[in-house]
């Protein structure tokens, strides 16, 4: 199963989202990668990263953004300050994030 099989997962299952004005969604990584295992969380905390990491895991779903932002679509936050940080880990380990809001 790849991380983009979830995502049409849900697109299924939500009929009651307009997902062309949804947030949910890929933050980051690829939605073509192959999933071993999977961590939920609240929100994209760092601590929720590592731990996500520590558990191997290859996706992260989380319902609040990642990125400070809503629409998790603001580039500069992604590539400053404390986005800069998760960015950087998310690189290294290799997680993709998708954020289940809507639906």
């Amino acid at each position: 199963m790849k991380c983009i099989d979830i995502h049409r997962h849900f697109e299924e299952a939500a009929e009651w989202v307009d997902w062309p004005h949804s947030c949910d969604g890929f933050k980051f990584g690829n939605p073509e990668k192959e999933i071993k295992r999977v961590a939920i969380g609240w929100q994209s905390l760092m601590q929720s990263l590592h731990e996500a990491a520590a558990w191997q895991a290859d996706l992260f779903i989380t319902h609040e953004p990642t990125f400070y932002h809503h629409m998790d679509n603001n580039e500069e936050r992604k590539n400053s300050g404390p986005g800069l940080a998760k960015t950087e880990f998310l690189k290294k380990t290799g997680i993709t994030v998708y954020r289940c809001h809507d639906a």
